[in-house]
This record gives C-alpha cells, sequence and structure tokens, in this order.
C-alpha cells in the first residue's frame, strides 16, 4: 500500500511542479516587460516635460549624528 501511495503522490508532485515552473518563468518575463515599460514610459515623460532622467533616491543608509 505505501509503495501505491507514494507512486499517487508522485503522479501529482511531479506535474504540479513542472506547472508551477513554468508559471513562474512566465510570470518573471512578465515582470520584465512591466518594468522596461516603466523605464520607457518614465524616459518619454520626462522627455516631454523637458527635464532629464530620473535620479534614484538617496540611499537609506543610517546618517552618524
Amino acid at each position: 500500500e505505501a509503495l501505491f501511495a507514494t507512486a499517487i503522490g508522485l503522479a501529482a508532485a511531479i506535474p504540479a511542479y513542472i506547472a508551477y515552473n513554468a508559471f513562474s518563468i512566465e510570470a518573471g518575463k512578465f515582470a520584465a516587460r512591466l518594468e522596461s515599460f516603466a523605464d520607457d514610459l518614465q524616459a518619454a515623460i520626462a522627455r516631454r516635460l523637458g527635464t532629464g532622467p530620473a535620479t534614484p533616491p538617496p540611499s537609506s543608509t543610517p546618517r552618524e549624528l
């Protein structure tokens, strides 16, 4: 019985693992496309407003008093 239960568990786990990896890869690609679009949009707005590219925010390192 234990061997049969293990086989059923593997039959469920292996396709789930493959599907999760495929979904994870597609989500990563979508996030990269979205970030690229956001960068392009920011650059277009900056050009339209006549300003240069945005400067990154200052680092959040603690300052000494």
